[in-house]
């Protein structure tokens, strides 16, 4: 507990520097000589006490070797000052709202920002928590009780702004919505990407920028929060944007409708889409850097729906692919036989899964391992997912008629080392994909299948004789993503024996860990419990005695039961994860 007889002498001034250095003096977190050099170095009243302390990267109190940062230092005097703490989260504050409670100059001379609206009372967060005459004001105004709580000011100082930024872009896009909208249905697209393109020399907020700002906003912030898409989702009277966040999707917005055609239009003018086509469905590619976000890919899917068009952004981070494969998830010791098995000079590999399961990264990443100047990479995609100079890329076209099993027999004859089929669907592709290994080549591919031994049957399923999978196949990777536990609120809890025997059943039989963790839920993993993704998997090398069970009239029922010491089942994959405290029971028993 702090000194009760400090606190109340403090909370009887206004929070400045020289305030905040005497609590940390009176509670012997700092020197007096260092305060006073302090005081003395740095005495710019504008800026708050936490933004100039944190300048100096003082030493926490309780974890050694770690500095007080912005938010550590807030939280610390959040608790000294007995005001409840809260971590600013974009994703849980509705921008609509929050800024019709309070004008924009306001908030920036008292540096507090509503962040929960509801009927009766409304929480504003404030970093000078002796600053207080306005609550009565705004109890006043609002005929609703204020709660306050503590807040990192540099956090509040940027959603002040970038809050009110967006107000004032939607505001001002109803003349540039009504303007484009006239274009369209002219079909003057020129002039449309013209006006869009004029935009972004003109000042921040003017009706024509509107448009071109929003946009940018989204993506770059889905970039921040690590989105792998966005959902542009038309509804009744109103439009909702979501991003889908380590699996999982989430509403970060609800726009006007009347906003949502000009903002469409935008996206689809950046990636070459018809903008006047909305009966059918399109798709499209747009770099990074027209929103300022460098290295990234985006690959755009549009769908005429009930309301109008549902758009769909893929967001591909290149760097993805350049992990290593422990990054992903593989343990030491798969790494090191994925590594032999994907260097090998010819036979095909196998990555196997839903979508969504991470096959894409995996298989970006094992090429990129081999892309070296002396070995030719050939893609063969539906549709092309990471650009990367380093493969030589080919996109499927059926107008033309150019499938998968066409783009093999082309890239034969264009003296490959290694091709990657984006996907084997048919039995011809199956049947190229195992000739073109026997003539000399790698060949890595993709099937959508539940398991490793699965693969097989799915394979024999398509007709590919059995003599060639002997003949070729060398390895199956069949692989989930499941969500890494928050390591900030993770919680241990005595291990709950019915669903470890629904995950592991007879396979690891005997052996139950006394205590497993289990998710939670905090302000940094906004409050899901969980904070990335990691591949939990099975890999199947297929040595002699594999190869003679592959037969025509083999069930997988048998293949089971016959390989079962021969390799790591994708649920013991799952329960080592558990047992180590990476993911719990609950996540892996949705995807295992």
């Amino acid at each position: 507990m702090f000194e009760r007889k400090t606190r109340n002498k403090i909370r009887e001034k206004k929070f400045e520097l020289s305030h905040a250095l005497k609590i940390l003096v009176e509670l012997k977190m700092l020197p007096k000589k260092r305060a006073i050099q302090i005081l003395k170095d740095d005495r710019d009243l504008r800026d708050n006490p936490i933004s100039i302390l944190a300048r100096y990267q003082l030493k926490h109190p309780l974890i050694e070797n770690h500095v007080l940062t912005h938010e550590g230092l807030s939280e610390f005097f959040a608790g000294y000052f007995e005001i409840p703490y809260v971590k600013l989260d974009p994703l849980k504050i509705e921008v609509q709202s929050v800024t019709t409670i309070v004008s924009e100059a306001y908030a920036k001379r008292l540096r507090i920002l509503p962040i929960l609206v509801g009927k009766s009372e409304v929480t504003f967060a404030t970093c000078s928590p002796h600053t207080d005459h306005w609550i009565g004001e705004m109890e006043s105004i609002l005929k609703r009780k204020v709660k306050v709580v503590f807040a990192n000011p540099i956090a509040i100082n940027k959603f002040i702004v970038e809050f009110f930024s967006v107000h004032r872009f939607l505001k001002g896009s109803d003349f540039s919505h009504k303007k484009s909208t006239r274009m369209m249905r002219s079909g003057n697209i020129n002039e449309l990407e013209k006006l869009v393109e004029h935009s972004k020399n003109r000042s921040l907020g003017t009706e024509d920028s509107a448009t071109v700002k929003i946009v940018t906003w989204i993506v770059q912030y889905a970039y921040t929060e690590r989105a792998s898409d966005i959902h542009f989702e038309p509804k009744k009277g109103l439009c909702k944007i979501r991003f889908r966040i380590d699996g999982i999707l989430l509403t970060v917005y609800k726009m006007d409708p009347k906003i949502f055609v000009p903002v469409v239009s935008r996206l689809k003018i950046l990636c070459g889409m018809k903008v006047d086509e909305k009966r059918k469905p399109q798709d499209g590619r747009i770099k990074g850097h027209h929103f300022d976000v460098n290295d990234l890919d985006l690959r755009l899917s549009s769908v005429p729906t009930l309301f109008g068009e549902k758009l769909v952004i893929r967001v591909f981070n290149p760097e993805v692919a350049k992990r290593d494969f422990l990054q992903l998830g593989f343990y030491p010791q798969d790494k090191n036989i994925w590594t032999k098995l994907i260097n090998a000079n010819n036979g095909i590999i196998l990555v196997t899964g839903p979508t969504g399961s991470g096959k894409t990264t995996t298989l970006y990443t094992s090429l990129e391992a081999r892309a070296t100047d002396d070995v030719n990479i050939c893609t063969i995609e539906d549709p092309v997912e990471m650009i990367n100079d380093k493969f030589n890329q080919l996109q499927i076209n059926k107008n033309i008629n150019l499938n998968f099993s066409g783009a093999i027999r082309a890239f034969l004859r264009q003296d490959p080392d290694i091709i990657m089929v984006g996907e084997i669907r048919d039995t011809e592709t199956g049947e190229m994909a195992a000739q073109a290994s026997l003539t000399g080549h790698l060949v890595f591919s993709t099937l959508h299948t539940n398991g490793a031994l699965s693969t097989i049957t799915r394979l024999l399923d398509l007709g590919i004789a059995p003599y060639l999978l002997n003949a070729t196949l060398r390895g199956i990777l069949a692989q989930r993503l499941v969500r890494k536990l928050c390591p900030h609120c993770k919680k241990k809890e005595k291990t709950p024996q019915e669903l470890w025997n629904l995950l592991v059943g007879d396979d690891l039989e005997g052996i139950v860990p006394e205590y497993v963790y289990k998710h939670v839920g905090c302000t940094k993993c906004k409050n899901t419990g969980y904070l990335g993704r990691l591949c939990i998997y099975e890999l199947l090398v297929i040595n002699q005695e594999t190869r003679k069970l592959i037969t025509p009239d083999i069930e997988l029922s048998t293949l089971e039961a016959k390989t079962a010491n021969s390799f790591t089942r994708m649920n013991v994959n799952a329960a080592r994860r558990v047992i180590e405290g990476i993911t719990d029971i609950d996540e892996v028993l949705k995807v295992v």
